[in-house]
């Protein structure tokens, strides 16, 4: 029964055999010396049945120092110790259950550190928000309180309704903008794929924003192949993804630098590609925040 039980009672069950079979061949020895030199025989039996009890009890406080060791370790993780982990010796019959207990630990501490990083980034993601409902909410409240004190007759009424108009269309554009994020984290954001040409796309994106790219000071170099290159996406929400990539580069690349938009088609991968490369403004000591979300 114990060599059916599993690995472990297999080798628990072969170690008790091994052990009784060590101990009854050091008792015949013992007998058999006994019986060649009598007393002195007696004697060196004793002692050599004692020598193996203490072999027998050095494996077992070996083992029992291993469970030792590693309740402590669990102890240690379980304290909040996250990076510690379990060891034993590589002989020991606990092997199985020390990785078992690293990778509890490990993927413990991933979680939590996937867990901060979030509970940071949603902290940013309030502060920014705020930040960017605040400016047109404030401008909003300026202007009316002008209104208010000079009245809808003043000559400066038109200009006063003009900028309440952009300030109160760029809130929807933000306050839109809040609840598609949202939507989008939570994976509820519909999504109307159609064939899309890519280059017809961003030439089209380029243009609308040569207004922007002359301001800036940025040259734009485009890389797009002469045949077209399609893509089973989303138009808009494509174009709000490269909208967003280029009016980063406007805001942040180099002064006098270069901008690098190139499209293209992966035939080893059978999927279309889309790059916009810049020069960063500031120097970056880490590339690990550029793909968190909302830097």
């Amino acid at each position: 029964r114990g060599l059916r039980a599993g690995p472990l009672a297999r080798r628990t069950t072969l170690a008790t055999l091994a052990y009784v079979s060590i101990g009854l061949l050091c008792a015949g020895a013992g007998l058999l010396i006994t019986a060649q030199l009598e007393t002195l025989g007696a004697v060196v039996g004793i002692a050599l049945f004692i020598c193996y009890c203490l072999w027998l009890n050095h494996r077992m406080v070996a083992r029992s120092r291993d469970l030792e060791r590693i309740v402590d370790d669990i102890r240690r993780i379980g304290a909040g110790e996250l990076s510690h982990r379990a060891a034993a010796s590589r002989s020991s019959e606990f092997r199985g259950l020390v990785d078992g207990v690293n990778d509890i630990a490990k993927g413990l501490e991933v979680s939590l550190f996937e867990r901060v990083r979030a509970e940071r980034m949603k902290t940013e993601l309030i502060t920014n928000v705020s930040h960017d409902l605040r400016t047109p909410l404030t401008g909003l409240i300026t202007y009316v309180d002008l209104l208010k004190n000079e009245g809808l007759s003043s000559p400066n009424a038109p200009e006063y309704l003009a900028v309440l108009d952009k300030k109160s269309q760029r809130l929807k554009t933000l306050t839109d903008d809040l609840f598609e994020a949202a939507k989008a984290a939570s994976g509820t954001l519909p999504v109307q794929a159609e064939r899309i040409d890519l280059c017809a796309l961003v030439s089209q994106g380029l243009a609308e924003m040569a207004d922007r790219i002359d301001a800036s000071g940025l040259t734009v170099c485009t890389e797009l192949p002469a045949e077209h290159v399609f893509a089973l996406a989303d138009g808009r929400r494509l174009w709000r993804a490269v909208q967003n990539l280029l009016s980063n580069a406007l805001n942040y690349s180099l002064p006098g630098t270069r901008v690098f938009v190139s499209a293209g088609y992966d035939a080893n991968k059978d999927l279309a590609f889309l790059s916009v490369k810049n020069v960063s403004k500031e120097p970056i000591g880490s590339g690990e925040r550029l793909s968190e979300r909302f830097y």
